[in-house]
């Protein structure tokens, strides 16, 4: 990728999803060479595959994981915001 210094690419996951399909979740990143800002995403790509080679992709950007558990409450306690 010419964009960025360092860029690389690792699979977190590939499943088999049976008849010509594979799933695999991708975690993958670098620096912009314009910026120098970093980057690390994830996305999941699914792989249709029709005589040992690729011939669909199409990929799907992950939502961020959350940053509580679900069904955690926010509250304040002693001035202080807690979560529950």
């Amino acid at each position: 990728m010419d964009t960025f210094d360092g860029f690389w690419i690792r699979a977190e996951e590939v499943i088999d999803a049976g008849e010509e399909t594979v799933i695999a979740v991708e975690q993958f990143g670098g620096r912009a060479k314009l910026s120098g800002v970093p980057t690390d995403q994830a996305c999941a790509v699914v792989l249709t595959i029709r005589n040992k080679k690729i011939a669909r992709c199409v990929e799907y950007e992950t939502p961020p994981r959350p940053s509580k558990p679900p069904g955690c409450r926010s509250r304040p306690v002693n001035g202080v915001l807690a979560v529950s």
